[in-house]
């Protein structure tokens, strides 16, 4: 685990580091803000349940989000696990526009779903990164206010255990020098958004600065 990018070799151009980014974190961390700080830059691509969750909102506002949440979630995941098994050349063919990176929003906190994900995206031939958004249990919280979804308690309380039992593992691996078959990084909220530029590529970067 890396809790910062090393520096870009710019002899490699636009080349990404990984052309997979799995985004996690607890609700309410910033992954999908730091995902659409990026996803419009040439050559990203990006799964987030927003961008499923924005048409519904929009056709039935009088619906409350909870209403739906579960076939958000569902189609979302469907959605990210048929991408991962199609493989890299995926990106050849994305609609709209070819693309060279695939952003993911994946909470990335259940143990055996996360390895299991990122071991098939590795079978299949992509290049993953895991970056972890590290925010605080009160950055979390007044962050799932601000987005005007807030999460039960109790469930949030077994998200947060979750992710401070990840956050540990990850750091001891660290500290032990233990390798996966994935990049981990580990990055602080404020901090996440020039670590995914970085992990992705100068081409982000340039699209970010224009």
């Amino acid at each position: 685990m890396t809790p910062f990018p090393a520096p870009h070799d710019p002899t490699t151009g636009t080349t990404p580091h990984s052309d997979l980014v799995v985004v996690g974190g607890v609700p309410g961390a910033g992954k999908s803000t730091v995902i659409a700080s990026v996803a419009q830059a040439p050559g990203v691509a990006a799964l987030d349940p927003d961008h499923l969750r924005a048409p519904v909102a929009r056709r039935w506002p009088a619906v409350p989000p909870r209403a739906y949440r579960w076939a958000i979630h569902t189609v979302h995941t469907v959605l990210v696990w048929a991408a991962v098994l199609t493989g890299p050349r995926l990106l050849r063919h994305w609609p709209g526009r070819a693309a060279r990176v695939l952003l993911v929003h994946e909470t990335a906190i259940r143990r055996t779903r996360r390895r299991l994900l990122l071991r098939a995206a590795v079978r299949r031939g992509w290049r993953p990164t895991l970056l972890l958004v590290d925010a605080t249990r009160d950055e979390a919280i007044a962050g799932q206010q601000a987005r005007g979804r807030v999460v039960h308690p109790l469930a949030f309380d077994r998200h947060w255990t979750r992710w401070t039992d990840l956050r540990s593992t990850q750091i001891l691996r660290q500290l032990d020098g233990a390798e996966e078959p994935w990049d981990t990084r580990l990055a602080p909220r404020g901090f996440a958004l020039p670590v995914l530029v970085a992990t992705v590529g100068v081409g982000a970067l340039t699209a970010q600065a224009a």
